[in-house]
């Protein structure tokens, strides 16, 4: 699995099984994680063809010839980790059934403004096979987020999308929820970790290092950037 250049937290006890990212036409695989419990779902591609797991991203930046690992978001629109590139994101893989990723979007919710003051967009990405694909999957995402986020939910800094197959396995493979990538401008993955909800102090931390800004959001920091003006 990819990894950023600091050090991972540890993970809880409580860390949900894995989401598994397997061969050709819908496929249900179940995955038990050690003392963690069962829960899985692992579908194969809606127009039958083998999945194939794409190279992983590197620290290079990814530039037009490379993949783009497109994500689709909850209107529909197809947009891709490349189109990030400028300003710092996080990307973020949940899945429903998953008690840390239900506990860690209200703690990610409640330091949105820190991102916005860094002008880092996070991107609340659904595990390819966790949900169903097309119409039905987002709406699943979007009663996800919205049941955890609550009011927090539409807040501009933030995005909820579905990740497709491509963007899943190059960067969490083994389709584990509630891990994380920080980016840099360049797309590089600065950081990596799990669990915001136990993490999310290092996460800051690292933001903070990248860009600059104190992570509090506090009057030392950067005016949070518009809605419009985020990426």
């Amino acid at each position: 699995m990819l990894r950023g250049v600091s050090a991972r937290p540890s993970r809880p006890p409580r860390r949900h099984a894995r989401v598994g990212i397997v061969g050709a036409v819908v496929v249900a695989v179940v995955v038990v994680g050690a003392g963690l419990g069962a829960w899985v779902v692992g579908r194969g591609r809606p127009d039958g063809a083998a999945l194939t797991a794409p190279s992983r991203p590197t620290s290079t930046v990814i530039r037009g010839g490379e993949p783009s690992y497109p994500y689709t978001l909850l209107d529909g629109r197809t947009a891709s980790v490349a189109a990030l590139r400028g300003r710092p994101a996080l990307l973020w893989f949940v899945a429903p059934g998953c008690s840390s990723c239900q506990a860690s979007i209200p703690v990610m919710a409640s330091h949105l403004p820190a991102f916005a003051a860094a002008r880092t967009r996070v991107v609340a990405l659904g595990l390819y096979g966790a949900f169903d694909s097309g119409g039905p999957g987002l709406k699943q995402l979007a009663s996800f987020g919205r049941t955890y986020a609550t009011s927090a939910f539409p807040d501009p800094t933030w995005t909820w999308a579905l990740a497709s197959l491509r963007l899943t396995t190059a960067y969490d493979p083994q389709g584990v929820p509630d891990e994380y990538f920080l980016l840099d401008s360049a797309g590089r993955v600065a950081y990596s970790g799990a669990t915001p909800v136990s993490s999310v102090g290092a996460l800051l931390a690292h933001l903070d290092s990248l860009t600059g800004t104190r992570p509090s959001g506090s009057a030392s920091a950067p005016t949070p950037a518009s809605p419009e003006t985020l990426p």
